[in-house]
């Protein structure tokens, strides 16, 4: 679909139940850097649909059977109420890995970085830093 412009965009997805939880700034940010004006001025998505269907077609749809093969120090996080990383699927990938460290944000959807980005960004940062000294050791 096509909008007239940017703003329209974002009052239109600033209602919508998923991007209601991201903190300021994040769904202006997306709409921003995700979308490219026409010829005519109206404004798209960036990405092709055709593009984005060919990629939810061709990727694995057993994933499971790769995550055992996961062997680096990993970090996962998730939020509590992820409707993509259920709880019975965090049970599952940590007995599949369970040098893996696994970290679950209260009251966030999947979409952990846009709703506690400062909160995601120390958790990467004590990761790397610990695998850091573990390495050094």
């Amino acid at each position: 679909g096509t909008w007239p412009d940017r703003k329209t965009i974002l009052e239109a997805y600033q209602s919508k139940g998923m991007f209601k939880t991201w903190k300021k700034g994040f769904l202006k940010a997306y709409i921003e850097d995700g979308t490219i004006k026409r010829d005519d001025g109206r404004v798209r998505l960036s990405c092709e649909p055709a593009w984005e269907a060919r990629c939810f077609s061709v990727y694995p749809h057993d994933l499971w059977r790769y995550i055992p093969a996961i062997s680096k120090p990993t970090l996962v996080l998730y939020g509590e109420k992820s409707d993509t990383f259920l709880k019975s699927a965090v049970k599952r990938f940590q007995a599949k890995v369970p040098h893996a460290h696994l970290q679950c944000f209260k009251n966030t959807s999947h979409f952990v970085p846009m709703e506690k980005p400062e909160e995601t960004a120390r958790a990467i940062q004590a990761f790397v830093k610990a695998y850091s000294l573990d390495k050094s050791a």
